[in-house]
């Protein structure tokens, strides 16, 4: 969802500029926009009265993908800009809140989108001085993952590119930037002194810099987002960026990261952007008028939060990792049975994040609970009480992981009649509509005669007008039904 706020102006609080516009590039606008891979490309939005080279961006996204933005973050809040030790191509205007890299504006654009999405742009029909410039900024800002997907999207064979430098001005000699490099990321056992980009950092002295939340390998955590760097606050930093904002729950405060609330949540979009206008221009609430050193208070009584329900839908959303709403794994989630205390509770924490998907507005939440539900908690032994949660809250997509389970598992709910017992009338009722059991007609309605004579019904409040169990019964259930209306169970066995 961050693509929709690439050079977006909303709760933008820094613009980087490319000392090449736009303008004179080959690989113009039209071009890029009818791209399917670079429709996401906001190259219409213009800054009101600020030049077209300049792309509106978000401190807390760049920091969190480049541990090189996270510095110019802490060098400028330090007023250390003068002894930032990469000036030969990167120069920053306090005053107007820019910094400037010495590229094409395409090339930097790319290279945002990136950061924002995951998604490298399509080279192929780039000129080769695009490129040059997006692996410049790739080890200029030690993306490595980036530098390794530019080589295998662009450097397609040996042959194409050499023909790509005949025919360019550019020549490609070793140790250019058109040249392969590797560009580690910080691990736990680094010695930064002997790290020769950092060296000229450190120098700075940045107090508020902390290398230990870049210590840690995003290739080992699979975290789109560096939870570490978006977590971490200084109230007298933070009070001149956008981005940032103190809530309370409870009767606990958090400091939480508006872009990423806002991206994701329909909810804080409306609180901190405003209805109505995806730039902001809408009606605000209250809430996004106050200053960062007001808090908002998130606590109410439409649905039930504390304080540990936020701090995990945070970590969620800072990391998108499943694993925040389960704490075992696969092998024990299958045997675990229902009545344990732990299994319950962590079954009541999904539950409860099911409502603040929905009262948030987090599709991507609700999605993941779902996958949650179907992997660790929906077992035979499981099935009745997630669908009393289904029905009670009226969560349709819930009720239909149920009906799949069921079907999916009918012989082996069949073979436990305790579990076939527990099973509610209408979940049976709006499983067996689906027509999918590939089982014969005969031992199906056995196992639904037994489930009948125990609740002292008939067998007919089971089978909706539409029921047919599958393809080889089709025939018999509807020509049964014309012959005879209401029939027996003995005529249907």
């Amino acid at each position: 969802n961050f693509k929709d706020y690439i050079n977006s102006a909303t709760l933008s609080d820094i613009k980087l500029r490319a000392i090449s516009p736009r303008s004179s590039l080959i690989y113009n606008e039209t071009e890029l926009k009818n791209n399917d891979d670079d429709d996401i490309l906001n190259l219409d939005d213009a800054d009101d009265g600020v030049e077209n080279d300049v792309i509106f961006a978000h401190w807390d996204i760049l920091r969190a993908r480049c541990v090189v933005f996270d510095l110019l973050f802490h060098a400028i809040y330090n007023d250390q800009c003068h002894a930032i030790p990469i000036t030969e191509v990167v120069s920053i205007d306090v005053a107007r809140n820019i910094i400037t890299f010495d590229v094409s504006y395409t090339a930097l654009l790319m290279v945002v989108k990136y950061l924002y999405t995951g998604i490298l742009t399509t080279l192929d029909n780039c000129n080769l001085k695009i490129v040059h410039d997006v692996i410049r900024l790739a080890d200029l800002l030690h993306l490595r993952a980036l530098r390794i997907e530019i080589y295998g999207k662009f450097v397609t064979s040996r042959k194409h590119f050499k023909q790509m430098v005949n025919d360019s001005s550019l020549s490609v000699e070793e140790g250019s930037p058109l040249t392969p490099t590797d560009n580690p990321p910080l691990t736990p056992n680094d010695d930064l002194d002997n790290i020769e980009w950092y060296r000229g950092w450190q120098a700075l002295k940045l107090d508020t810099f902390d290398v230990n939340l870049w210590r840690q390998s995003h290739e080992n955590n699979f975290f789109f987002l560096n939870p570490k760097v978006l977590y971490h606050f200084d109230v007298s930093m933070y009070q001149r960026v956008a981005s940032r904002q103190i809530v309370r729950v409870d009767e606990k405060t958090f400091q939480i990261s508006k872009i990423v609330f806002v991206a994701l949540s329909s909810y804080f979009k409306a609180m901190f952007v405003g209805v109505g206008s995806h730039t902001g221009g809408g009606l605000l609430w209250k809430e996004s008028q106050h200053a960062l050193d007001d808090i908002v208070d998130l606590n109410t009584d439409f649905v039930p939060m504390n304080a540990a329900d936020f701090e995990r839908l945070q970590r969620f959303l800072y990391t998108f990792d499943a694993s925040t709403y389960y704490s075992f794994s696969n092998s024990e989630s299958e045997h675990v049975a229902s009545s344990s205390s732990s299994w319950s509770k962590a079954l009541q924490s999904t539950m409860a994040a099911f409502h603040l998907s929905i009262y948030f507005g987090i599709d991507d939440l609700r999605t993941c609970l779902v996958s949650v539900l179907d992997q660790h908690f929906l077992c035979i032994n499981s099935l009745h009480a997630i669908w009393a949660f289904s029905i009670e809250y009226e969560w349709k997509d819930i009720q239909r992981l149920c009906c799949r389970h069921f079907v999916t598992h009918f012989l082996e709910i069949s073979m436990q009649l305790p579990v076939l017992l527990k099973l509610s009338k209408t979940m049976i009722k709006a499983a067996l509509s689906s027509g999918a059991i590939s089982l014969p007609t005969q031992y199906i309605l056995e196992v639904l005669l037994k489930w009948a004579n125990y609740h002292q019904t008939h067998i007919h409040d089971l089978l909706p007008p539409n029921t047919l169990f599958n393809e080889a019964n089709k025939h018999f259930i509807l020509s049964t039904r014309r012959m005879h209306g209401s029939i027996s169970p003995q005529q249907l066995l």
